[in-house]
């Protein structure tokens, strides 16, 4: 199962750097403190696993899974995938469906959008008649045995987020995947705490102030190409929506949080993040992001 981002709270924010270098609480330190000089006061102002699965979902699951076919990535000619020419059964439905489930998680390894265009294609043999009826099962599959959800992002795409709260303390990222990880918490902090949304130019000048990039030089020892991390891998990811904003003729741009960032990652973390950068302020004491965070948790709920 793919590691996924976890929330980075006040107990858990050094797990997300490697543990294996001597200076690496000196890059929290700097940053914490960078973040209390950049940012001033007045802008500084999901569920458990599912109980109960039945072991026949399981075992359907498992079993579907064992039978899909390999060839992810290619035109499918068997017989038994052309389903524009009957109805399939309650077995194939499930056969379909474990291959659809192989194929969306040697996607998710790098964190891409999964295409219903390509599902069609690679794995319903081009037609379209029974996709609502096969992902309607591999939803279901995916919650039921692997604790997934899949969740429909608009035209035609979908993300994998994960339905149970990851507190697993011996897990292990590698290094680079920290890194990423590290950064792009600090930046939905930072959007966050912009209310929602925050400019290109905004978003440089604060990674400047923790000299995370320098001027022109958005190279990192730490972090690597943080250019292409921000406005590439995160936005390709899901994680960070980057909008075009027009002021006369000039074209900019503003970041938001993504879809995945709104799935896997909470507004309170990140306000408990800042408690610990502000050494113990109260999370209230930003009444409107904590308002804020109240209301993205009722709408969640409902």
């Amino acid at each position: 199962m793919q590691n996924r981002l976890r929330p980075l709270t006040r107990r858990n924010f050094n797990e997300y750097i490697s543990e294996e270098e001597e200076d690496d609480e000196d890059i929290y330190q700097s940053t914490s403190s960078g973040i209390r000089r950049h940012m001033s006061q007045s802008t500084g102002e999901r569920q458990a696993k599912k109980n109960g699965t039945s072991s026949n979902a399981r075992i359907s699951g498992r079993n579907a899974l064992s039978q899909g076919s390999s060839s992810l990535h290619s035109e499918e000619s068997d017989g038994r995938l052309r389903t524009d020419s009957k109805n399939i059964n309650l077995q194939e439905e499930i056969d379909l469906a474990g291959r659809v489930i192989r194929y969306i998680f040697t996607v998710e390894k790098k964190k891409h959008v999964i295409q219903k265009i390509h599902i069609i294609k690679n794995i319903l043999g081009g037609t379209t008649k029974n996709f609502r009826q096969v992902i309607e099962r591999v939803k279901s599959l995916l919650s039921q045995v692997f604790g997934y959800q899949l969740v429909d992002i608009g035209n035609g795409k979908y993300i994998l987020v994960n339905e149970i709260k990851n507190s697993i303390p011996h897990l292990k990222f590698t290094k680079s995947i920290k890194a990423q990880q590290v950064l792009l918490f600090i930046i939905l902090a930072h959007i966050f705490m912009y209310e929602d949304a925050c400019t290109e130019e905004t978003l440089w000048d604060f990674l400047r102030h923790l000299e995370i990039i320098k001027e022109d030089d958005f190279q990192h020892d730490y972090f690597g190409d943080v250019k292409k991390l921000v406005t590439m891998d995160f936005v390709g990811q899901q994680y960070l929506e980057k909008v075009a904003i027009y002021k006369g003729d000039s074209q900019k741009y503003e970041y938001k949080w993504g879809p995945r960032a709104e799935h896997e990652v909470s507004r309170r973390d990140i306000l408990e993040f800042m408690s610990r950068v502000y050494e113990g302020r109260s999370i209230e004491s930003w009444p409107l992001h904590y308002q804020m965070m109240l209301a993205k948790e009722r709408s969640s709920e409902s």
